[in-house]
């Protein structure tokens, strides 16, 4: 849902119409020509507004290349169907991460514990990239994430270390390029 402030994904423990799946998406043109040599994917988390707690999983997938910012649950363009029906991820799960529901704080996915993610974004430099973020949870309980439209500095943001051609790879922390999303849509 574009112009929200915040989205959210669900288990479907007790009826799979009514599991929530966010796909965000990041232009990497700016970045056509780098190589990456880390990733982290960056999540904020909201209060739920749940009085109690429980875990869930955060699953992150890859999403087919043809993806659209028209893409719906249904479909990946917003008139072609997915691949597999109702269903935008893809073959590859680039990280998971169990957390507790009403924790409010970033979520990380980072390529250093799961370098899918890292060979996910790279294939993807110059164009669009695109995530799916999921749980298959057996507690029914939800997470809130901002999205792009929500406040400054807790917008979802994908953190590159890369190597410019010819030069050496700086370990520091401090050589990155943050992109943020536009118009991230949650199903």
């Amino acid at each position: 849902a574009y112009n929200t402030n915040n989205l959210r994904f669900e288990d479907p423990s007790t009826d799979d119409s009514t599991q929530k799946v966010l796909l965000i998406s990041f232009d990497t043109k700016a970045l056509s020509g780098e190589t990456l040599t880390k990733v982290i994917l960056e999540l904020y988390r909201e209060d739920n507004g749940l009085a109690f707690s429980n875990t869930i999983d955060a699953e992150l997938w890859d999403v087919e290349n043809n993806a659209t910012e028209a893409a719906t649950w249904t479909n990946y363009d917003g008139s072609n169907a997915w691949t597999t029906a109702n269903s935008p991820e893809g073959s590859t799960q680039l990280g998971n991460e169990t957390i507790d529901t009403n924790d409010i704080g970033w979520l990380y996915f980072d390529s250093t514990d799961d370098a899918d993610l890292l060979t996910h974004v790279n294939n993807g430099l110059g164009g669009r990239v695109y995530f799916a973020v999921m749980s298959d949870s057996t507690t029914a309980e939800y997470i809130r994430i901002v999205s792009s439209e929500g406040a400054d500095g807790y917008r979802p943001r994908l953190r590159v270390t890369y190597q410019t051609e010819g030069s050496e790879p700086t370990p520091t922390p401090n050589r990155y390029q943050r992109l943020t999303p536009k118009g991230t849509s949650g199903q």
